[in-house]
């Protein structure tokens, strides 16, 4: 029985979460003209009285947040019985603050006035008047009102959230041994990825996710008898419908590379024992199907006899 082929992963994880507080300070001004009916109780003798006001408050607010940081890491190794193929990292980093998705909504925190007033001004226009009290004052139509908007004076800090991905990943894709691992030959694939995406409050053009860079190499690694080298050929970054097997002469393996002008099948052989050719000579070539009912660009298996 050959050896167990294992593809192990380390991974680790960490997350720091905090719990921050933010105090906002906000002012608020008021200001306008009014117009007032005044009538007098005695003799019904009206006048109409303008007046300014103007007002300021400021106020102070509690405004909790949490910050979180999780950054994932793990390590993924090809073994064929003790050997150690290769291995490949994989990381992602989150992090970001957020007010609501934790803590409800922040409007209802506590908040208090630290300070305010409110000022009017009323024109003489009772003097002269027969009638110098018992006014009852009504409104009248006119006037104007503003409010300016609410100002933020100490700095808001603005929800977040960033991700970044960087490695990647194993994947075998064919196998053959012979005698445990004395002889073995494995066909995988190694990817690595490259990411970022961000979200920040309240302005949709600062997010950000450009196209995510990926790129997939296969391999082509084998041992011969009686050495301890593992030795490692890349096959490009488009391959497909792999096939491989081991007797006690030869290695053979056979895939199909895509190109732009049409796909073409590839075959390869490995001297183990023949005393014609040097042990571990490799040769590749591509096979003249034509004229035959085979398709070399379909699926197909390879074989020697054992």
């Amino acid at each position: 029985m050959g050896k167990a082929l294992v593809i192990s992963e380390e991974q680790h994880s960490k997350r720091i979460t905090e719990q921050k507080n933010l105090f906002l300070e906000l002012t608020s001004t008021t200001s306008g003209t009014g117009i007032c009916g005044y009538v007098c109780y005695y003799g019904g003798d009206t006048v109409s009285v303008p007046y300014t006001f103007d007002g300021f408050s400021r106020t102070k607010k509690f405004l909790p947040y949490i910050q979180d940081n999780i950054e994932y890491n793990s390590i993924a190794k090809l073994k064929i019985g003790n050997y150690e193929i290769d291995e490949a990292s994989y990381s992602r980093i989150e992090e970001g603050i957020s007010y609501g998705s934790y803590m409800g909504q922040y409007d209802n925190y506590e908040s208090w006035i630290t300070y305010e007033y409110f000022n009017e001004s009323w024109a003489d226009a009772f003097s002269g008047s027969p009638c110098l009290t018992f006014w009852e004052g009504f409104s009248l139509p006119g006037g104007s009102y503003e409010k300016t908007p609410t100002k933020t004076i100490d700095p808001y800090i603005k929800e977040y959230n960033k991700t970044t991905q960087k490695g990647g990943e194993l994947k075998l894709v064919d196998y053959d041994n012979l005698d445990g691992d004395e002889s073995f030959i494995c066909i995988y694939s190694r990817s690595n990825v490259n990411s970022f995406w961000s979200w920040t409050e309240g302005d949709e053009s600062e997010s950000s996710q450009p196209p995510a860079t990926e790129t997939i190499e296969y391999f082509l690694a084998y041992k011969l008898k009686g050495s301890t080298t593992i030795n490692k050929v890349s096959l490009g970054q488009k391959i497909k419908y792999t096939s491989c097997q081991i007797n006690n002469k030869n290695i053979v393996y056979t895939y199909i590379v895509e190109g732009q002008t049409g796909d073409k099948r590839v075959i390869g052989i490995i001297n183990i024992s023949d005393s014609a050719l040097p042990i571990g000579h490799r040769q590749e070539f591509e096979l003249d199907f034509s004229g035959t009912n085979f398709d070399p660009e379909g699926v197909a298996a390879i074989g020697v006899t054992r």
